[in-house]
């Protein structure tokens, strides 16, 4: 054990005193080694028009369809060094029955990309306000800017995607035809399956859940390196509803064409380094949903009465999708509609937890804290808490104020920790310090005493270390108190490790 005690010692010391941060608030694009083939010039500015239809269809004997349309303009200018700038611009978007929807927040601000030798960059610099539906957008034109010629690899919107490649001469330009079977791309599946979890292998055939059937085909004219023409079709089958190729389906037809061009300069103040791969968008609530959430509720417990029907899982799964689009003060005024009765208040709860918003999140905190819940509820909630889909800033000062209770169960401390860490995955905690996290970290640091005087108390602080461990997040104050625990021979074995496992969470630290 001494020999073990000063070697764990002298990696804590080491990583302490000499760990870089591995982070920078500068986005930083540029080629990669020397490129090869002709692009998009310095200097220049390129004009194309943008079209986009979204088809979904049943199949069979009784077709259903609906769609989507998109059309607008988007504007790439080349800023030298393999480094462009996007903007898009008179986006409309409209609906089967010619409804006009209002586009992505900060559509209009500019993204910045790379592309070297035919093939895009796998990092984007964005504005620090742009959003992900604004970015999935041009995440998805600039990945119809490729123009590579040979079968390889490719990272964009859908992922790392094994791509074949050919080409053929048509007059000047040159005619490039690329496909894919997109259940090869890694990294492109981000839903969350309670009932189906895996580890990725990168060297598997098969990287996604064999729930859709999906393929992309792009045809690009080419000339001198500047695509002038692009169509792409994107075609889905889902095969729980299929049987052979009647089903349900979809199609994605996307067209760029190059309008004009001349000269001009990248001006985008682009700070924030984002992934090309696509992004789940963050929901948003909308006001004036209490009257469809208290009715989903009610429809779903009709159906519960004695037994669970064939009804009730589809009108769950329809409550759970009206609770993550209802605000907080709409989800409070359902639950005092319902409280009174038993079966509506367990259908609420269930649904409220399922839900996983920073909105349904804040509720269940405030009727555990109200002393609403009963024993069974409120255990729930404290394991519900590392289930969260997407967290705001509210939501975890909120969950900060569960650790004042000096009776709360030490199952809670992994939770909280599991949802400042679902924060802090979606949003820069190093750069902007949100009030919530440091709150939390703070309360954390308060309750780690690293030599407790009983079994009890070190199962607490074990806990706690474990809570802070899934922030992935240090605070300041964190790293040195769970360092100086770590380094410390008097500390038992068991905290210790936890310490240094909390310690190597946060790779990023400033410390």
């Amino acid at each position: 054990m001494g020999t073990t005690s000063i070697s764990l010692s002298i990696l804590v010391l080491v990583l302490s005193v000499l760990w870089k941060p591995a982070y920078t608030d500068k986005c930083s694009l540029g080629c990669k080694g020397s490129a090869t083939g002709p692009t998009f010039l310095n200097g220049h500015k390129y004009n194309y028009g943008v079209e986009g239809t979204v088809s979904i269809y049943l199949t069979g004997a009784d077709k259903q369809e609906t769609g989507l349309k998109l059309l607008g303009q988007a504007t790439v200018t080349a800023a030298g060094n393999c480094v462009n700038e996007l903007v898009v611009q008179n986006l409309a978007i409209s609906g089967p029955d010619g409804e006009k929807y209002p586009s992505p927040e900060g559509i209009e601000k500019p993204v910045r990309f790379t592309i070297q030798d035919g093939k895009v960059g796998p990092e984007i610099c964005s504005e620090e306000e742009d959003t992900r539906k604004s970015l999935n957008i041009k995440r998805a034109i600039i990945s119809l800017l490729q123009t590579g010629t040979k079968s390889s690899v490719e990272t964009d919107i859908f992922g790392a995607c094994p791509t074949e490649a050919f080409s053929s001469q048509e007059g000047s330009a040159v005619l490039v035809h690329r496909s894919r079977d997109l259940s090869r791309c890694a990294f492109r599946e981000q839903g969350k399956n309670d009932l189906i979890t895996s580890v990725l292998n990168p060297n598997a055939e098969i990287k996604n859940t064999q729930v859709l059937q999906s393929n992309l085909n792009v045809e690009s004219k080419v000339n001198n390196g500047i695509p002038e023409k692009v169509a792409a079709t994107e075609e889905y089958l889902y095969k729980p509803f299929s049987v052979g190729e009647n089903g349900a389906r979809a199609k994605v037809y996307t067209k760029l064409t190059l309008t004009g061009k001349g000269n001009g300069a990248a001006s985008g103040a682009c700070t924030r380094p984002r992934t090309i791969i696509f992004e789940n968008p963050h929901g948003s609530a909308v006001d004036n949903n209490q009257n469809n959430a208290l009715q989903a509720v009610k429809d779903t417990a009709k159906t519960l009465t004695t037994e669970a029907s064939s009804k009730s899982a589809g009108l769950f799964a329809q409550l759970v999708r009206i609770f993550r689009n209802t605000n907080k003060d709409d989800l409070l005024k359902v639950f005092q509609q319902v409280k009174g009765n038993n079966l509506e208040k367990r259908v609420f709860l269930d649904g409220l937890l399922r839900a996983g918003t920073g909105y349904s999140l804040e509720v269940s905190i405030n009727l555990l804290k109200s002393k609403q819940l009963s024993s069974l509820e409120s255990n729930l909630v404290f394991l519900s808490l590392g289930n969260a889909r997407h967290v705001n800033n509210e939501a975890v000062k909120a969950a900060a104020t569960l650790l004042d209770n000096p009776q709360v169960p030490k199952e809670v401390y992994l939770g909280v920790g599991a949802l400042a860490g679902a924060y802090c995955r979606d949003h820069n905690c190093h750069k902007d310090k949100p009030e919530g996290v440091v709150a939390l970290s703070n309360k954390l640091a308060g309750k780690l005493n690293c030599k407790p005087k009983s079994k009890v108390e070190e199962d607490v602080v074990v806990a706690v270390l474990k809570g802070i461990r899934n922030i992935r997040h240090l605070e300041d104050n964190l790293v040195e108190k769970v360092a100086r625990c770590a380094n410390d021979n008097g500390v038992k074995a068991r905290v210790r490790v936890a310490a240094l496992e909390a310690f190597h969470a946060d790779p990023c630290t400033s410390k």
